[in-house]
């Protein structure tokens, strides 16, 4: 993490994340069908209670009024732990352009667990990846806007601050008027970059937002980077960071920019039910099929490593090669550049227990290259997105040694394999 960012989260910390209480007080009456935060809170406990093998509901903190900050995670909960599986993170209505999020968000939440109760496609990606979503991290501003629309008034009050021009990637106080004291000083923006610097899993970040038109701007990103995000964003109609550079102090120019996450802003036209960039609640059940599909086919194009079985071949009396292949399925990079500019994530790592690990060598277009050897650990290279790297690692053991090869990467999660020198 950068020194910077060490400082602006360190300014105000909050106790860890929390579960959600275990009780939630009865809904409040709502306006033509809209969630308020009470009844979002109820919704989310009661998945999380039916279907606890699928779904976790934590808190990321309390809003400046002290209202609870939910997140979602979905996945197979079973096995290993969701933070060493490669993670997509989506957060909805942050702020007066996306209050409609919120909806899609417990929409997509439902249809999702819906399609992972059976076998088949979904139930099967959320047994390798992990799906959070944040589906209202400006609760204040949603209870404004209902009881808004309760009492027919449609006006809201100005926020001091907006939550999307706080964080500290291109924070600019002077070209945005609400940007803030400093970077992070308000307790929903800070908990939500907690929330992502403490999950390196992280691979891509989503939003929800009305469409806007792109155009062309300067920017210094690294080449890789922009082709995998043209790629990506091409594939959802989504915008990227051509969007994220005309948007100083944005959670997503945050997550590209400090984090190194790939983004994407699903763009979703509708005709409002009121002035409040609401969509008809008829409308809803559309749109949210649009958002499962983009937040399946981020979660899809998550890079995640495999290893083929090994073919172990006798060198001499306890000498051995072994050569396998390491794959990335997904179509994203183990790692942007930009992550690897920043220092958030260490490179992937092959570790080899049972056997002492003499050299390693990466095999590519029949020319061999020398991998760095630490210890029982060979330091790999990135991966790009659906690439294959073929292996030979040396090894000295006895004969009938049974050996463990182990591939860790923090944004692809982590293979194994298993071979007998014989």
């Amino acid at each position: 993490m950068s020194l910077l960012l060490a400082a602006l989260l360190a300014l105000a910390q909050d106790p860890a994340p929390a579960p959600l209480p275990e009780e939630v007080s009865a809904p409040a009456p709502e306006s033509e069908g809209y969630c308020t935060p009470r009844r979002l809170a109820l919704l989310l406990e009661e998945l999380s209670t039916k279907h606890p093998d699928l779904v976790r509901v934590e808190s990321l903190g309390r809003s400046a009024s002290g209202l609870e900050l939910p997140v979602v995670t979905l996945a197979r909960l079973e096995g290993d732990s969701p933070r060493s599986r490669p993670a997509v993170l989506l957060v909805a209505a942050i702020g007066p352009e996306d209050l409609f999020g919120t909806e899609l968000a417990l929409a997509l939440v439902r249809q999702i667990v819906s399609d992972a109760r059976r076998e088949g496609a979904v139930r099967e990606l959320l047994g390798r990846v992990v799906v959070h979503i944040v589906p209202c991290l400006n609760p204040d501003l949603r209870s404004q806007a209902i009881a808004a629309l309760d009492s027919g008034s449609l006006a809201l009050a100005p926020r001091r601050v907006e939550l999307d021009c706080n964080f500290p990637s291109g924070w600019d106080p002077v070209a945005e008027a609400g940007a803030g004291p400093y970077p992070l000083s308000e307790p929903e923006s800070r908990a939500l970059a907690e929330f992502l610097v403490a999950r390196p899993n992280v691979s891509a970040c989503l939003r929800l937002v009305l469409p806007a038109p792109e155009q062309a701007v300067a920017h210094s990103w690294p080449d890789a980077d922009v082709q995998v995000q043209g790629e990506l964003c091409g594939a959802l109609d989504a915008g990227g960071l051509e969007r994220i550079e005309r948007a100083p102090g944005s959670f997503l120019r945050f997550a590209y920019g400090e984090r190194g996450a790939f983004v994407a802003a699903l763009q979703f036209p509708f005709e409002r039910g009121s002035p409040l960039s609401l969509p008809r609640v008829s409308e809803i059940p559309r749109l949210a099929r649009g958002a499962v599909g983009g937040v399946l086919h981020v979660a899809r194009a998550l890079p995640q490593v495999e290893l083929t079985a090994p073919a172990v071949a006798s060198l001499a009396p306890s000498q051995w090669s072994v050569d396998l292949e390491l794959h990335n399925r997904g179509t994203l990079p183990s790692a942007s550049a930009r992550a690897r500019e920043v220092g958030v994530v260490g490179a992937p790592e092959l570790e080899v227990m049972g056997a002492r690990l003499v050299a390693a060598a990466a095999l590519s277009a029949g020319e061999a290259r020398s991998l760095p050897v630490r210890g029982a650990r060979i330091a790999l290279p990135e991966l790009g997105g659906s690439e294959r790297l073929g292996l030979r690692i040396f090894l000295s053991a006895d004969a009938g040694s049974d050996v463990r090869i182990e591939v860790r990467a923090p944004r692809a999660g982590s293979a194994r394999a298993d071979a007998r020198l014989e």
